[in-house]
């Protein structure tokens, strides 16, 4: 996937300055928690229809 992606050039010249932690922008982080939500979204359907399916179809 990263094929496509202009190719950097080797380490040498980042070391040449001090390496930045990567702190993500609003906008990623904003992607960040909004995928984080969705995932505990379908964690919490998955959860409250195997209740619901439960109640509905009684035990044979």
């Amino acid at each position: 996937m990263k094929d496509k992606a202009p190719k950097a050039k080797p380490d040498e010249d980042s070391s040449q300055q001090p390496r930045q932690q990567h702190t993500p922008s609003a906008k990623e982080q904003n992607i960040i928690e909004t995928e984080d939500r969705i995932k505990e979204r379908e964690n919490l359907s998955e959860k409250s229809d195997d209740k619901s399916r439960a109640g509905k179809r009684p035990a044979p």
